[in-house]
């Protein structure tokens, strides 16, 4: 099964909705020592009782958005322990795929911890990020070349940083990936990018977006929304580990996990095909 990302996409609400506001837009910033977790996984119901927040945003984000936040962070345990699962080799190849699956899942606890601090534009932008990492992570497996594999590779340097980062851009990583990466990857990738690449980029560089929901607020169901759609990139970061184990064992994992936390993720797809639906 795959995901559909049109009904997930982030685009502007229509009609009456919940608002929140950023708190860090109305308040005096904390230092970063406040914050401080002893582990990466409990921060998302830490920072859910966290005092940096103004009392009505924590008020409405525990009574709108605490059940969402909790099973994502229940889903993100579950996929997190693929992490484990051995590679099937140690080829550059592979390694470099799963790398940026650890990326990718690293971006996803800090939308969810943005999310819970009330760092909502921020958030946004962090989506992006989770998204480009993954589909980076499907390129190098299934379209880089032998020279890009090597460039990703390289050591970090002045001189191999400015050669490295020739890498091309997610439009035509999306290209190459035509007739080489499975369809019902392919499929819900080009979705997102279709329906949510240009929101989210404008969240990144301070566009319209940013200025407008930063100033007059989030509604919940856009921030949902987006949760939704984390978890549903996670869910497809947890198949690719599965592939790089190169473990038959572990194929109906994946499909356990999505049937347990479908009320949190993005619509399913029974097809292995790009989804359909209306907004």
């Amino acid at each position: 099964m795959s995901f559909g990302f049109r009904r997930s996409r982030v685009l502007p609400s229509q009609g009456r909705s919940t608002i929140l506001k950023c708190p860090l837009h109305h308040s005096r910033r904390r230092s970063t020592g406040d914050s401080a977790f002893s582990s990466s996984r409990s921060a998302t119901k830490s920072m859910l009782h966290s005092p940096r927040m103004r009392p009505n945003v924590m008020s409405l984000i525990m009574t709108d958005m605490a059940d969402l936040l909790h099973q994502s962070d229940e889903l993100a345990t579950e996929l997190s322990a693929l992490m484990e699962l051995p590679a099937y080799d140690n080829s550059p190849r592979i390694t470099s795929s799963r790398t940026l699956c650890g990326v990718s899942f690293e971006h996803s606890e800090s939308v969810r911890i943005l999310i819970t601090t009330g760092n909502f534009t921020s958030s946004l932008g962090v989506l992006r990020m989770q998204y480009e990492a993954l589909v980076k992570a499907i390129w190098a497996l299934y379209a880089a070349s032998e020279n890009s594999i090597t460039k990703l590779q390289s050591n970090l340097n002045p001189d191999n940083a400015k050669w490295a980062d020739k890498i091309p851009l997610l439009g035509e990583l999306l290209v190459e990936l035509e007739g080489k990466a499975p369809a019902q990857a392919l499929g819900p990738l080009n979705e997102f990018k279709e329906y949510s690449w240009k929101p989210l980029s404008s969240y990144i560089h301070g566009g319209v977006h940013a200025i407008t929901r930063h100033g007059k607020g989030y509604p919940i169901e856009l921030l949902a929304q987006a949760l939704r759609s984390s978890n549903g990139l996670q869910v497809m970061t947890g198949m690719m580990l599965v592939i790089l184990s190169g473990d038959t064992k572990q194929q109906g994992r994946i499909s356990k996990i999505q049937q347990n936390f479908v009320n949190c993720c993005p619509t399913l797809n029974p097809h292995n095909t790009a989804l359909k639906g209306s907004r």
